[in-house]
């Protein structure tokens, strides 16, 4: 149904890392003067012998022409040689209950790393 195009840029420190990202949404059907978009800013730390290292998510992604939605992601990823664990619980933040559940999401993905 969409197509996503962006870019991300992340610092990495021994124990933390920053990262941005935008990212443009592109359907067809949509009528307004410029595409939906996603600003977004992520901030991890490495908690030393943990598993998991937890991680947090500020977004902005605009749903309409001049209607923006605020997202805080909670999660946290660990990896195990080549594979990478992540889960996530994004919620709404003062968002119309009729709209993204009003309640929030939780997902869960699993991914390799390509050297």
């Amino acid at each position: 149904k969409y197509t996503y195009l962006g870019a991300s840029y992340y610092i990495k420190d021994k124990n933390y890392t920053i990262g941005i990202n935008n990212r443009f949404h592109y359907n067809a059907n949509l009528k307004y003067d410029k595409k939906p978009r996603e600003l977004g800013a992520s901030f991890s730390y490495k908690i030393s012998k943990q598993a998991f290292t937890p991680y947090l998510k500020y977004s902005l992604r605009q749903y309409g022409s001049g209607q923006n939605l605020k997202l805080l992601t909670l999660g946290g990823f660990t990896s195990l040689s080549q594979m990478i664990f992540s889960f996530s619980y994004t919620m709404p933040m003062g968002a119309d209950q009729g709209f993204y559940n009003g309640k929030g999401e939780i997902a869960v993905n699993l991914g390799v790393f390509l050297n």
